[in-house]
């Protein structure tokens, strides 16, 4: 630590006074003004909640129709087979 009687070399004034510059102050503003109005997260995360509804409904339709299904290919199944084995 530096006693009352040293003083700030040039470089280190020189950090100071860019730190607290009104340029670097707008230059930050500017910075969280476009994280406050950037909006390509959201966009993300509205595909991914689009893509998770479309799997449950998919899944819904899927259970719903299940049996239907394993009817539709046990005939097919067995069409085929009696069409292979005459």
């Amino acid at each position: 630590m530096r006693g009352e009687s040293e003083s700030l070399t040039k470089h280190e004034q020189t950090l100071i006074i860019q730190s607290h510059s009104p340029s670097r102050l707008w230059s930050e503003m500017n910075m969280i003004d476009r994280l406050i109005h950037d909006e390509s997260g959201a966009t993300a995360i509205e595909y991914g909640l689009i893509a998770g509804l479309v799997a449950v409904a998919i899944i819904a339709a899927l259970t719903a129709l299940g049996g239907s299904l394993t009817d539709l290919f046990t005939s097919v199944s067995d069409e085929l087979d009696g069409a292979v084995g005459s």
